[in-house]
């Protein structure tokens, strides 16, 4: 039969190897590798099942901690959050109470003038301590480390005429002392301040008004009689000021018209004169106007006359005088004279150079007058 080669069986039955023959060194049992799933996954192989996975436990055995496992990075511990929503509590936690647990605030300002307390959505709380020991007679106040004080009230008005006191009802009371006298309306008992004394004295009747005469009566007491001002004087307003006695102001004459010049007599009273509006110009004419007063209005001087100058001298009234300048002859030709209705009348004056010199030719130039010629003979 010669040589025989059976196939080597190399299975090791582990499902955590490989098995393979190599013709140079035989069996070969390479261990499997296990694929990571994730982070949060722990894997082994198991000779029978092969691959195996388990959850990984993350406690990191702190109560203070909420653990948990992120697939990408693994275990994750984040501090656990004790709030209680309540503002008069100290949230805490730690391992020996198992976690969260919650103490008391304690809301104390270390200030005896306040009440303090806690409100669970604000936290701690003052109000003032009310020290009012509801006694007039005590100044209330208060002193952070001694609280509410009460001190008795003086009540003192350095006044030696009252009398002195304190109702915790009411607070100081201070009546006035009084004092007995006379039975006299002119006289006056009372007491003297810089003594305490009542003293009798005579009634100040003086009401400090000059537009008065004071006096005193014993069976009515002090008057006061009005000030007569009439000085007897028509041309004054005669009037009381109380701080100085009577005052005298010239009267004003009622305002008729502008035509009207007022005067005053003290024992007649007001008077009105004309308004004199004569300017002592015979150039004008004067008159009055009762809204506007003196109105004195120029004359005409014309005499209708073209050929006089017409004018008005103040001293002696309307000037009427030929005008000599008023017409000019324009030229050697004409003539002029003035007419009092047509003004200047110009004539033609060229006839006049006429000759019955019958060998001469005669005409006007205007600016030299007649002129003459010898006549052509034919």
């Amino acid at each position: 039969i010669g040589c025989t080669h059976t196939t080597l069986i190399c299975a090791d039955y582990n499902r955590c190897t490989t098995d393979k023959c190599d013709p140079e060194v035989g069996c070969i049992h390479d261990l499997v590798v296990c694929p990571d799933i994730d982070e949060c996954k722990s894997e082994y192989c198991d000779p029978v099942e092969g691959c195996t996975y388990s959850v990984v436990k993350c406690d990191d055995y702190d109560s203070c901690t909420d653990d948990s496992c992120d697939p990408a990075t693994g275990c994750v511990s984040t501090t656990t959050d004790c709030s209680d929503d309540d503002e008069c509590t100290n949230d805490l936690c730690d391992n020996e109470h198992g976690g969260c647990y919650w103490t008391d605030i304690v809301c104390d300002d270390d200030d005896k003038c306040t009440h303090d307390y806690c409100i669970y959505d604000h936290g701690c709380t003052t109000s003032p301590v009310d020290c009012d020991d509801h006694n007039k007679c005590t100044d209330d106040s208060c002193e952070p480390d001694k609280g509410c004080i009460h001190t008795t009230v003086t009540c003192e008005d350095d006044d030696l005429c009252t009398s002195d006191r304190c109702c915790p009802y009411n607070g100081c009371i201070f009546t006035p002392i009084q004092c007995k006298g006379p039975n006299n309306a002119c006289t006056f008992t009372g007491c003297d301040k810089e003594t305490g004394s009542c003293e009798t004295d005579h009634l100040p009747c003086d009401d400090y008004n000059y537009c008065t005469d004071d006096g005193c009566d014993t069976n009515s007491g002090c008057f006061h009689s009005i000030v007569d001002c009439d000085d007897d004087n028509e041309c004054t307003d005669d009037s009381c000021d109380p701080d100085f006695g009577c005052t005298y102001v010239d009267h004003k004459c009622d305002y008729i018209d502008e035509c009207s010049k007022p005067y005053c007599d003290e024992y007649s009273g007001c008077w009105y004169e004309p308004l004199d509006c004569d300017d002592y110009s015979a150039c004008t004419v004067d008159s009055c106007n009762s809204q506007t007063g003196c109105v004195n209005e120029k004359i005409s001087c014309d005499d209708n006359d073209v050929c006089t100058k017409d004018f008005c001298i103040d001293y002696l009234g309307c000037v009427n005088v030929e005008d000599e300048n008023k017409c000019e002859e324009p030229d050697y030709c004409h003539s002029v004279h003035c007419d009092p209705t047509e003004g200047c009348i110009y004539i033609d004056t060229s006839d006049y150079c006429h000759t019955n010199d019958l060998c001469l030719d005669w005409e006007c130039d205007p600016d030299i007058g007649c002129t003459y010629s010898d006549k052509d003979v034919p």
